[in-house]
């Protein structure tokens, strides 16, 4: 039985390790889109770079869309 519990824990350790990790990226990666959504909402950068603003934009556009359409689970631990 002990064995058992000490496999089951370990599992989750990792589970909850992977979970820390992505997390924290995600956060990051929030943190610095709303940096640069920053500056390519200000109309003067927008006319300077005016590529880079409409890369900016589809790939803001994909990502929300992505964001939208996924769904939720709120038990991550057991997903499959």
């Amino acid at each position: 039985m002990h064995e058992f519990v000490s496999v089951v824990v370990s599992a989750l350790e990792k589970s909850l390790s992977t979970i820390s990790e992505v997390m924290e990226a995600w956060i990051v990666t929030q943190r610095k889109w709303m940096y640069l959504e920053g500056i390519f909402s200000g109309g003067d950068i927008r006319t300077q770079l005016v590529e880079e603003a409409k890369r900016f934009d589809a790939v803001d556009k994909s990502i929300r869309g992505v964001n939208l359409k996924k769904p939720y689970n709120v038990n991550i631990i057991n997903r499959k």
